[in-house]
């Protein structure tokens, strides 16, 4: 099994890998980001250790922003970043506006969820990244249904809000709390549930969810599954090492994964309501 993991600069790097890396400014949902200037050593380096190197450039676009990423795909082509990763289909169309020769991975986690769509982007995209709010009966589903191997969200705390909006600094302000929102570690408490749901603030607002997201034991059932993206958002980067070695090793098993840090399965288990086509 193929790995996608997070780059970060205190662990040390593995060969022949796919690492993702986050830059600043135009990245989302990334623990780490960096400059420019960095990203274009660190792809050197990952490089050198026969590494695929991917760019993470998920952030929700404005027209200003489309303007400043143009000369960084520029660089990103020149060093030879041999994937991008995006959610706004702006970033999509200026790429191919632009005859910029870089592949492009689709990655909307909440989009790419049922077979019609996963078709229809791997038409326009050299691939995607199947969202993880799914059901089994539903991956399996889109499995049989395509001929081409494809990417997943298969371990972290994946995000359930997203805002470019800095609402946590808003909140703060509202209530005349003078709290730096980056100072400490908040989490939202809903009235009727137990669960704390991280919520972090930096080029926006992000809602995390309450436990670690995993799939693993249900690899094994699905044909087309080349690559599997293990997020390192808010794990100790121990327990974030010894995930990856479960997955390299394919040892990644609910039990295994679950001695070190608490899982659960979001949709996976639960069955389809509505899909496109009717009701079942």
């Amino acid at each position: 099994m193929q790995v996608l993991i997070d780059y970060r600069k205190d662990l040390p790097i593995i060969e022949n890998v796919k690492y993702l890396l986050g830059i600043n400014y135009f990245s989302y949902n990334m623990p780490e980001v960096y400059e420019l200037n960095e990203l274009i050593n660190i792809v050197k380096t990952l490089k050198e250790k026969n590494n695929v190197v991917i760019v993470n450039l998920e952030k929700i676009m404005y027209d200003k922003d489309l303007a400043l990423l143009l000369p960084v795909l520029k660089v990103f082509e020149e060093i030879n970043v041999d994937y991008i990763t995006y959610s706004d289909l702006g970033v999509y169309q200026l790429i191919k506006d632009e005859n910029i020769s870089l592949k492009v991975i689709y990655h909307a986690s909440t989009l790419i969820t049922n077979l019609c769509d996963v078709k229809l982007m791997l038409e326009e995209n050299d691939n995607i990244i199947l969202g993880k709010e799914i059901s089994f009966q539903e991956l399996k589903k889109i499995d049989y249904g395509i001929n081409k191997n494809v990417l997943i969200d298969a371990f972290g705390k994946f995000p359930i809000f997203y805002s470019r909006r800095h609402l946590l600094s808003t909140y703060l302000e509202y209530r005349k709390n003078d709290l730096n929102p980056k100072d400490y570690d908040y989490s939202l408490v809903e009235e009727f549930r137990s669960e704390d749901y991280p919520i972090v603030e930096s080029d926006g607002t992000i809602v995390y969810e309450h436990s670690y997201y995993a799939l693993a034991s249900e690899l094994k059932d699905l044909e087309h599954i080349e690559c599997v993206y293990l997020s390192s958002n808010l794990i100790d980067l121990d327990d974030y090492s010894k995930v990856v070695n479960l997955y390299l090793s394919n040892e990644a098993t609910d039990e295994n994964l679950s001695q070190i840090v608490p899982i659960y399965k979001g949709k996976l288990t639960e069955k389809t309501i509505l899909i496109k086509g009717g009701i079942n």
